[in-house]
């Protein structure tokens, strides 16, 4: 039809004319075949535009729709709100091309149904869907290191926006990585997994065989080295990665201002607020450098308080003045670095928030001080929602309910996947009822997802630094007394150990301090035996050297008089303290005392290699250890 000539001087007579004045002088004017079919179809082009699948104003202009769209608004008051805000500051998680049609938000559909009760299955649709969208703030953990096929459904009917792996999870780094792609090849639903482990160096490392070993946090910090931590970061970020994760809950940003602190420990940098960033800032670089997402913890402060929020609620003491000149100047130095994700602690702070609520579901402390005053923008973390803090107190549902309406945005279930899934109906209930803003759960749920696709960008993986390690676990020994003596290959020593087994390794696999020290000993040449019991230190004779190996003898009274006795046989005796420095405090008769910070076989190896070698260790303290006197 379009061919025909007569239809077309017939209806177009103009576009032939050539009458002078006419804009067209003669020449055919442009076909437009939409304007054509739209005619031959029946339909205007307003009315085309109209039409459903373009969104009811997909085709109009931008001024026009948003003149369209403040009409509507004012009919219809209840989503005046949005579409205001929308006029004012597009979302991101909405913005689109004009050529396309909006996507219908969750918010719009659950206006619209919540106040018709002759709507029960729109209403009940509404619902799932917010159990859904719950579920998208949570990061949960399952036990063993081959997932189950109930596993695997439980994630895959939960859709959680992340997993968390721990020692159970892991038997070896390649056997994580087959078992997180089992987890993704099942449940993932488009945006990839936040997959986070704790892999801080030190005593708390979840990923043991086949990865580099690293000291601890307070052992890197004796180096007093950024370019060293930088590059102990990006170690970690290698063995992560190969692991099959993208999130490593580190580094340790809190302030070791009390001696007695055990859930901390050697994990902080020290007990300089300054120090604490610098160092573990550059460790968080490393880590980003390595394409692995760096979660600041523990928000605002747990190093000063010597109760364990695994078990209960600890209570940070101080007024505002103290505590912001010192547990939150980490924090703000991160912020002002651009670190994308902040862990919260369950501990309460009277000083920042008089209603004494931890600061988990404080809303003072998570929006006013960290979103208000830091201005922080990323993605706030909870420890975990099944610790005695919390558990034990308001108990995880209610909280993973208040944590929310508190500011944070992620939340951590590690231990049972059927207390998640009635964690995300209990959000869902939550924001039906109208105590939980569905604004404030959808800005979480945007957060996240951000950061999700994060992780999606490919990067490539760091190089290996096989020597890193050693080189830290050296520069880490730190003569708290008198010098490192010189044992000759042909030296003959014995090691006494009083030391306790670490939790997070668990009994069945940890080494023995001892054992570990007298074995790098005899690699080297040296004659070296373990004693087992300080009541057996009589038989060994005067011409043996002594090492006593002490971990946490403050918190063991037993422990403490045992050393005491050994050394009061033996003032000779090496000291070697592989855990917090405090204990050399309380063993003054020691006249040598080494500090390792770590009872790692890395440590201990590098502290054989010392002695044999006659080097004296160049570590500088972190702490002060006059306030453990």
């Amino acid at each position: 039809m379009f061919g025909l000539s007569r239809p077309a001087r017939s209806r177009f007579p103009w576009r032939h004319s050539g009458r002078a004045g006419h804009r067209c002088q003669g020449s055919r004017r442009p076909r437009r075949p939409w304007r054509s079919r739209s005619r031959r179809r029946g339909r205007s082009r307003t009315a085309r535009r109209r039409h459903p699948r373009h969104g009811g104003l997909g085709g109009l202009r931008p001024q026009r729709a948003l003149r369209r769209r403040r009409r509507r608004a004012s009919a219809h008051p209840v989503d005046a709100n949005d579409d205001a805000r929308d006029a004012r500051q597009p979302r991101a998680l909405h913005r689109r091309s004009p050529s396309r049609p909006a996507r219908r938000r969750l918010s719009d559909d659950y206006r619209r149904h919540a106040d018709r009760a002759d709507r029960a299955p729109a209403l009940t649709r509404v619902r799932s869907d917010l159990a859904r969208t719950a579920a998208r703030t949570l990061c949960v953990g399952f036990d063993g290191s081959e997932a189950s096929p109930q596993t695997l459904s439980a994630l895959a009917a939960l859709h959680p926006a992340g997993i968390i792996l721990f020692a159970r999870n892991i038997v070896s780094v390649e056997a994580c990585a087959a078992l997180v792609a089992r987890v993704r090849a099942a449940c993932e639903d488009g945006l990839p997994f936040l997959v986070g482990v704790d892999q801080e160096g030190g005593r708390v490392a979840r990923l043991r065989r086949g990865a580099t070993e690293i000291p601890s946090a307070m052992g890197l910090a004796a180096s007093e080295d950024e370019g060293l931590c930088e590059r102990a970061g990006l170690a970690l970020a290698r063995d992560v990665r190969r692991a099959g994760a993208t999130v490593n809950f580190a580094p340790v940003l809190d302030v070791a201002s009390d001696p007695r602190n055990t859930v901390i420990g050697t994990r902080a940098f020290g007990d300089d607020p300054e120090h604490v960033a610098r160092l573990g800032l550059a460790l968080a670089r490393g880590l980003e450098r390595g394409g692995v997402v760096a979660v600041a913890k523990h928000f605002p402060g747990h190093g000063a308080t010597a109760v364990d929020s695994h078990r209960a609620l600890p209570v940070v003491t101080g007024d505002a003045a103290q505590l912001r000149s010192r547990d939150l100047v980490p924090f703000a130095r991160a912020v002002e670095s651009g670190i994308r994700a902040i862990m919260t602690a369950h501990v309460a702070i009277p000083a920042l928030d008089p209603d004494g609520r931890p600061a988990t579901l404080s809303h003072r402390l998570l929006t006013d001080v960290l979103r208000g005053e830091l201005a922080f923008r990323g993605v706030c973390v909870t420890d975990c929602l099944e610790m005695g803090a919390i558990a034990g107190t308001i108990g995880s549902e209610r909280a993973a309910v208040e944590a929310l309406r508190a500011g944070a945005d992620l939340l951590i279930v590690s231990q049972t996947l059927a207390l998640a899934a009635r964690i995300a109906e209990a959000i869902a209930d939550a924001v039906h009822e109208g105590s939980l803003p569905l604004e404030r759960l959808e800005e979480a749920v945007a957060r996240v997802e951000a950061l999700r696709r994060w992780t999606a960008t490919p990067r490539p993986l760091p190089a290996a630094d096989p020597g890193v390690g050693r080189e830290a676990a050296r520069r880490a020994l730190t003569m708290a007394r008198g010098t490192l003596p010189h044992w000759m290959p042909s030296s003959r020593v014995a090691v006494l150990s009083l030391t306790d087994a670490t939790l997070e390794r668990g009994a069945a696999d940890a080494q023995e301090e001892g054992a570990s020290l007298a074995q790098a000993l005899r690699a080297m040449g040296v004659e070296a035996g373990v004693v087992r019991g300080a009541g057996r230190l009589e038989a060994v004779d005067a011409q043996t050297r002594v090492a006593l190996v002490v971990s946490r003898a403050q918190h063991d009274g037993a422990r403490l008089e045992a050393a005491r006795a050994v050394l009061a046989r033996r003032p000779d005796a090496l000291l070697v303290v592989v855990g917090e420095p405090y204990d050399v405090m309380l063993l003054p008769a020691a006249r040598d005392a080494v500090c390792t910070f770590g009872e790692e076989r890395v440590s201990l190896t590098a502290l054989a290699e010392a002695i044999v070698a006659g080097s004296q260790p160049a570590g500088k303290m972190p702490v002060s250890l006059a306030v453990a006197e």
